[in-house]
């Protein structure tokens, strides 16, 4: 009888052990590929954030915050309390291959303008440009309204549609905020 017991309970744990990994195997096939590739990312502490998927590396001269999400996403956000402002890595689908080319990049700068604008009634869209971040061409979007900035940067790297955003509220942004973006910024390193 006690031998009965133990194979009945050392079968449940084999069947609990092999639901579980079940249930993790359907979580992860449920995954997009944005959702995977945020999944690969290496390091989200102190000041640093760095994922080979989109190959994008920064680091914050102050620590920020970050809670890591529950389950897959395609977005991380980070906190920088020290310097007022806050960071969103978004990992997104474009039917584009890139922005290499003058059309391509005319063509995505007009497409994301207008998707900004559509999506944020309540903020003015200040700057819209090509630029170059990490040595590859990024469109920049700068939006105001309402007490906040925004600033966002579109990219394609290593296959990956990339938006980079820094926000903060309009309140010392010129003296303590645009300064600590800006040395952010100057570290993105795209590999």
């Amino acid at each position: 009888m006690k031998k009965i017991i133990k194979i009945s309970a050392l079968a449940a744990l084999v069947l609990t052990v092999a639901a579980c990994a079940q249930k993790e195997k359907t979580a992860a096939a449920k995954m997009s590929p944005a959702q995977e590739c945020m999944a690969k990312t290496d390091a989200v502490r102190g000041g640093v954030f760095k994922n080979e998927c989109i190959g994008l590396a920064f680091q914050s001269k102050t620590d920020f915050l970050y809670t890591p999400p529950a389950g897959p996403t395609q977005v991380f956000d980070m906190a920088v309390p020290k310097d007022n402002y806050s960071i969103r890595v978004m990992v997104f689908n474009n039917p584009m291959r890139d922005i290499k080319t003058p059309d391509a990049q005319k063509a995505f700068l007009a497409q994301a303008k207008k998707n900004f604008a559509d999506r944020n009634p309540n903020l003015q869209v200040t700057k819209a440009e090509i630029i170059s971040l990490g040595n590859a061409p990024a469109v920049y979007i700068a939006a105001s309204g309402k007490g906040r900035i925004e600033r966002h940067y579109f990219f394609n790297n290593k296959g990956q549609w990339t938006q980079l955003s820094l926000n903060s509220t309009d309140k010392n942004f010129s003296t303590q905020i645009k300064p600590a973006q800006d040395a952010l910024l100057k570290t993105v390193t795209l590999s």
